[in-house]
């Protein structure tokens, strides 16, 4: 199984990424932002990254565009939404830097776990 960093800064959103993605038996690294999320990456062998986009301190786009200077091929699954206009452009943004999908909020766990298989 991967192992996978879910990086949010709602605790709600990691709490159900990480009970479902460990019942799924990928072990599951945490972060509630993209500094913290780039100090884990830097220390573990993540197969790959969930992120969300829009956090406050350091955010998932430029987060994406740090971890793609360390590991050019890394894996990026990327999520938005909170009711922000600007999601569609976050999203398209995470696309155009790399991310292999993307997802509004609310999302669909199964498609999570789909995408997840289907990376790993």
């Amino acid at each position: 199984m991967a192992t996978i960093m879910i990086v949010d800064d709602d605790v709600e959103i990691r709490k159900i990424l990480v009970a479902v993605l460990e019942r799924c038996g990928h072990v599951i690294l945490e972060a509630a932002d993209g500094r913290i999320a780039l100090e884990l990456y830097r220390c573990h062998d993540i197969d790959i990254v969930i992120t969300d986009l829009i956090m406050p301190e350091y955010d998932g786009i430029e987060m994406i565009i740090a971890l793609q200077q360390l590991t050019p091929d890394v894996k990026i699954i990327a999520m938005s939404g909170g009711g922000f206009n600007e999601t569609d452009e976050y999203l398209k943004s995470a696309n155009a830097l790399g991310a292999l999908q993307t997802f509004s909020k609310p999302f669909n766990i199964d498609d999570i776990v789909d995408a997840v298989a289907q990376f790993c």
